[in-house]
């Protein structure tokens, strides 16, 4: 019979043994490309799941935030045009109108302050954690 060597095992085997012996370390490495390749599936579903779970509180977070950009907005919209017309006009109303489109404006302001500073957190705290 023909022989081969087996370099793993140091020993001379037949040609069908040293086959049988090829095809199994293949079967075993077969084994372990399935086994990384549903770790990695793995690893992608839970990522695509994140992935997700992160675009829909993104999307909650804007829609609340033109909300709330909105509010004040619309209340300095509302009274300038108002305040434009002067027929019906009276003094009182103007200083409540001015006094409003300010308070309005003032609103918006810290919602756009707070809204940078949530990003400049949210940019350090992922600095932060690259390097870690």
């Amino acid at each position: 019979p023909s022989l081969e060597y087996d370099h793993e095992r140091n020993r001379t085997v037949s040609v069908l043994q040293y086959k049988a012996l090829l095809f199994e370390r293949e079967r075993e490495r077969g084994r372990e490309y399935r086994q990384r390749l549903d770790e990695l599936v793995e690893v992608a579903e839970v990522s695509r799941a994140e992935a997700t779970r992160a675009s829909r509180v993104r999307d909650e977070f804007l829609q609340s935030l033109s909300h709330e950009l909105r509010t004040p907005l619309n209340a300095i919209l509302g009274w300038s045009y108002l305040l434009q017309d002067s027929e019906t006009r009276s003094e009182a109303d103007l200083v409540e109108g001015l006094a409003a489109i300010e308070e309005s404006a003032k609103r918006q302001a810290e919602l756009i302050q707070d809204v940078l500073h949530a990003t400049q957190l949210a940019s350090s705290a992922l600095e932060l954690k690259r390097s870690a």
